[in-house]
């Protein structure tokens, strides 16, 4: 998956969610690898679904998408709750970016989300993400992206995740930029 389509995706949810306590966000300047492979995780459902409503009428109805697209993207729904913490946090990180100096607030519907209990977020999150995504997924790219599906879809989910967030941080990913890993 193109790590920008993703970011761009990302930022607008987050844009629009304002909601990890600054002090996190202010103590690490940089986002938690583990962080962005849950991010990774949890959006891959709604990316698919912006991939197909973008992408369906160029797509062969016997290629990859037609055939596994359901299965690939039931694979990511079943570890969405698991991987919401972490994605909140990522989140938080791109929200707290978005902050004016000295911390105010610079829109008054994202401080109105801040008082929402955090899963009541999710579905602005989740309808952001696939609408965003339909946004800026060119047409032209609509094979490269089944391809790029279809050569990842052995892997498990969490590799995915994991290999995105290799991937930001070797690109140098900036604002918030992609924390290196903790090596033991």
């Amino acid at each position: 998956m193109n790590a920008g389509i993703f970011r761009k995706a990302t930022m607008t949810a987050a844009c629009l969610a304002t909601l990890a306590t600054p002090s996190i966000a202010a103590a690490q300047g940089c986002v938690a690898q583990e962080d962005v492979s849950d991010g990774v995780v949890y959006a891959m459902p709604m990316l698919l679904d912006g991939f197909e409503a973008k992408c369906s009428e160029q797509l062969s109805s016997d290629g990859f998408a037609a055939q596994k697209g359901a299965v690939l993207k039931e694979r990511f729904v079943t570890l969405q709750d698991d991987a919401w913490p972490g994605t909140f946090r990522v989140i938080g990180q791109f929200a707290e970016r978005g902050r004016a100096p000295g911390g105010k607030k610079s829109n008054n519907f994202v401080e109105s989300l801040e008082t929402l209990p955090e899963d009541a977020v999710r579905p602005f999150v989740d309808a952001l993400v696939t609408q965003e995504i339909t946004k800026v997924i060119p047409h032209k790219e609509c094979a490269n992206i089944e391809r790029g599906l279809e050569l990842m879809e052995p892997l498990p989910p969490k590799n995915w995740g994991g290999l995105a967030a290799l991937l930001f941080q070797l690109a140098g990913v900036k604002n918030p930029s992609i924390c290196s890993p903790d090596i033991d």
